[in-house]
């Protein structure tokens, strides 16, 4: 045991542990991307790779049009199958194969697990593995270009932004960090296509919650997709695609 003479001079506060910081869900996400956006480059390299084989190889047709739905709860399989079933009836083929495919995903992207959302209750959270499966894709669309539409939770649109930096303005520049995001983004509600879509039984009860959701385009300039042509094209084409989705 250590002497008196050591301890004597020590306070009672001084001689306790240090307390661990708690972080919050967002900056758990972003500290883990900071270390982490090696291997996403690393594995966009190799899927790539693996596109290129079984789009090429297997002939596995490729989407005319993609969009994303993030949301940190999960979500309905018949929504995203409604919406896509829905707009590939109505849209052109855009890069001319014969098909119209429309590509919609669901990632479970979330932000602050200490802040109640406004869904808590009637919706489920999706766990810690689907929450680093879903930030992982969103950012491997991010550095590729393959996913330029998004759907966002209004509850988390400017977390998201701050972030992921995931939309941008009308021509194509980096909208910025913070609270741009409603103002480059239009709500779903106010999207004609989106709005008038049958999504079977199950689908439509979502379609009420999803009209105050936002939609919007991934910025150009600024990003890792500017100087590669094929992501510019695709950039240009999901941009006509997004008009549409307004009824322009």
């Amino acid at each position: 045991m250590p002497s008196y003479r050591y301890l004597r001079d020590i306070e009672p506060e001084n001689g306790q542990p240090e307390q661990q910081r708690v972080y919050t869900e967002k900056e758990k996400l972003a500290n883990w991307w900071h270390y982490h956006w090696y291997f996403v480059a690393g594995g966009v390299a190799l899927l790539a790779i693996a596109v290129f084989f079984i789009v090429d190889v297997l002939g596995v047709k490729k989407p005319d049009y993609t969009m994303a739905i993030l949301s940190p709860y999960h979500i309905s399989q018949s929504v995203a199958d409604g919406v896509s079933d829905g707009l590939q009836a109505v849209l052109d083929d855009a890069n001319g194969d014969g098909e119209v495919v429309v590509q919609v995903d669901i990632w479970n992207v979330s932000v602050d697990e200490e802040t109640a959302g406004p869904h808590d209750g009637a919706l489920v959270k999706a766990g810690a593995e689907e929450v680093m499966a879903g930030a992982t894709k969103l950012q491997t669309a991010l550095m590729t270009g393959e996913t330029p539409v998004f759907v966002c939770d209004p509850a988390y649109l400017d977390a998201y932004q701050e972030i992921f930096q995931l939309y941008g303005d009308e021509n194509g520049n980096l909208a910025g960090a913070d609270g741009a995001g409603g103002e480059y983004t239009v709500a779903w509600g106010d999207m004609p296509l989106l709005t008038g879509l049958d999504l079977g039984e199950v689908g439509a009860q979502w379609q009420d919650l999803l009209n105050d959701w936002r939609v919007g385009m991934r910025p150009l300039y600024g990003t890792s997709i500017e100087n590669d042509g094929d992501a510019v094209k695709y950039w240009q084409t999901q941009t006509a695609f997004f008009e549409q989705l307004q009824g322009k």
